[in-house]
């Protein structure tokens, strides 16, 4: 054979392994993103940083997120993601207005399709000014009762 063909099959091969080994590394992120939709809709945690999020698996997805689990077991917060209400408290996020409590939240519906990325989400948020945050209890008294999330202070601007 010519060289010009061996160096043309040798070119042809390695842009196949290439596309090849793309493929697979696509395919296992889509792979991880369905395991952890599952995983947060169900029972079991997520693995992954990143969740496609609608609907049916926010109020799953949320509760197992590591801020919520953090919070104290006294905590009641208010979310409300355009007209739906979820009631927020550790490691739960019920449907529903909250009665009393220590916050309320609002965040954009067009934000909770992105929010698999929780802390940028809030974060993008805040910064877009579309985020309101209102405190029903004193300042020092949210402090004081929320310091187990204090270690989460950059997700929300501070």
């Amino acid at each position: 054979m010519k060289r010009s063909t061996l160096i043309l099959i040798f070119i042809i091969l390695s842009v196949g392994i290439i596309v090849l080994l793309l493929g697979f590394y696509f395919l296992s992120i889509n792979a991880n993103a369905i395991k952890s939709i599952q995983s947060s809709s169900g029972g079991g945690k997520s693995v992954m940083g990143f969740v496609l999020i609608d609907k049916t698996n926010f109020p799953g997805y949320l509760e197992q997120n590591e801020i919520i689990t953090s919070l104290p077991k006294n905590a009641v917060i208010s979310l409300k993601v355009d007209s739906e209400y979820y009631t927020v408290k550790k490691s739960s996020v019920v449907k529903g207005k909250a009665e009393n409590p220590d916050m309320e939240v609002y965040i954009p519906g067009n934000d909770v399709s992105q929010i698999g990325d929780f802390c940028n989400t809030v974060k993008n948020a805040i910064d877009n000014g579309d985020a309101v945050f209102d405190l029903k209890i004193s300042q020092v008294s949210f402090l004081w009762k929320y310091r187990s999330v204090l270690k989460y202070k950059d997700c929300f601007g501070f």
